[in-house]
């Protein structure tokens, strides 16, 4: 990520980076690759166990949470899968260069993205139903929404930031 970032804003010359050798070229490559798999499954592992705080936290009598938990976790497991053919296509060599990378990357940003923002609205939509005074559900709301759009701020502007590398 520092790399995109150094490269996107002219701080980092592409062609000192190209002068490797095969040696070099090699650990790049397994290290970026060890780092999308940690990134992949770290995602997962995160999202998964909010999910499965909301649950602890709210019951699951009411129909409609029901349903939002379900597909909320079919989209987190979704959004998993895709990432990891893709990256097992990009590894294997066989991803077609014809902007199939560009829409592969964009389609998960946009699942990651919708799925962080419905995990900031199910609870806040619980929350508005309880039988709380509205200071306190403000509070709960708020708490809740702190961390969740810091999420989808660094998922915008990470979309974004790829988005704008690959059209240089």
């Amino acid at each position: 990520m520092s790399g995109l970032l150094l490269t996107s804003f002219g701080t980092l010359n592409l062609g000192d980076v190209s002068i490797q050798s095969e040696k070099e070229r090699r650990f790049v490559k397994s290290a970026y690759d060890s780092l999308a798999i940690t990134y992949i499954f770290a995602i997962t592992s995160v999202k998964l166990s909010i999910l499965f705080f909301y649950r602890r936290i709210f019951t699951m009598f009411e129909k409609w949470f029901r349903w939002c938990w379900w597909l909320l976790l079919s989209l987190i497991l979704i959004w998993t899968a895709a990432c990891i053919v893709l990256f097992a296509l990009q590894v294997a060599g066989n991803l077609p260069k014809i902007g199939f990378s560009r829409l592969g990357i964009s389609t998960t940003g946009i699942i990651n993205a919708l799925s962080d923002i419905l995990l900031l609205v199910l609870p806040a939509v619980m929350i508005s139903r309880m039988k709380l005074q509205t200071k306190q559900r403000i509070a709960l709301i708020s708490i809740f929404s702190i961390g969740g759009m810091y999420v989808i701020l660094v998922d915008f502007s990470r979309l974004r930031l790829i988005i704008f590398t690959e059209r240089q």
